[in-house]
């Protein structure tokens, strides 16, 4: 079972948070890809929730080691060496971008038809 940060609550977030739908991407794919091939979108502002190790359980993805870089791919998983990777800086979160090495950990959410700014339960 995922939980979530311990300072998920203090913050007000939108969308909110039980609209997150977290997915692996495929290797060489973004989050954008990974989450419109489920018919969702990538929504970047809730990424500050999934920048966490038990994310990577969560998955069933198993880590030999965590490590915190800077890399607009991260947080993401890298099969070849069992290694995950979180984002050390907030401003470098980005659904765009896909790497051969990594499987991206993304936050998706469904939205409204002709309306992607509204998940279909927020409001």
């Amino acid at each position: 079972m995922l939980t979530w940060a311990s300072n998920a609550r203090s913050f007000p977030s939108w969308p909110p948070l039980t609209a997150l739908r977290l997915l692996t991407s495929l290797k060489d794919q973004s989050c954008i890809e990974a989450c419109q091939s489920e018919g969702l979108i990538c929504e970047p502002a809730l990424y500050r929730f999934i920048n966490i190790k038990e994310a990577f359980s969560a998955l069933d993805l198993h880590c030999e080691g965590v490590e915190s870089e800077m890399n607009h791919l991260l947080p993401a998983f890298s099969a070849e060496h069992a290694e995950c990777s979180l984002q050390h800086d907030p401003l470098l979160f980005s659904c765009a971008g896909s790497s051969p090495k990594y499987q991206r950990l993304c936050p998706c959410r469904d939205y409204r038809k002709g309306q992607v700014a509204l998940c279909r339960d927020c409001l």
